[in-house]
């Protein structure tokens, strides 16, 4: 019969894949609606002789913030190790290595929001 624990194995190989293949299609499917709805505004623009900026077009990206960055990061850390300790729990004997892996993103969280709270301590240009 079908047994669910053999299933584990193919599971923790092929979520990673499918979860990068999933925020790929979502991410590129919300760009290509907010392009589609700037591509009408200005044709309904240019149809009633309406001018728009030059800048309309451009990209309104945001530079992340080290905080941003640093809970990140650690969430991916403690998802990475919780993901490792669930699959440890069914008999693997090697998913606690796996536990340590996600260490490291941790600290590069850690260590993005050490360079936060040093940014922000310290006085910016022009400011006394």
């Amino acid at each position: 019969m079908f047994d669910l624990g053999s299933l584990v194995p193919v599971l923790s190989v092929a979520m990673p894949f499918v979860m990068v293949i999933l925020v790929v299609w979502f991410s590129l499917s919300q760009k290509m609606k907010k392009d589609k709805l700037k591509a009408d505004l200005y044709g309904k623009a240019i149809e009633k002789g309406q001018t728009l900026p030059e800048n309309f077009f451009a990209n309104e990206k945001k530079p992340k913030s080290a905080l941003q960055k640093g809970i990140m990061w650690i969430a991916v850390g403690i998802g990475v190790s919780l993901f490792f300790a669930a699959i440890s729990f069914t008999g693997e004997k090697d998913a606690m290595k796996g536990v340590a892996i996600g260490i490291i993103p941790f600290f590069v969280g850690l260590g993005f929001l050490v360079v936060h709270f040093l940014e922000k301590k310290q006085p910016q240009d022009g400011e006394q």
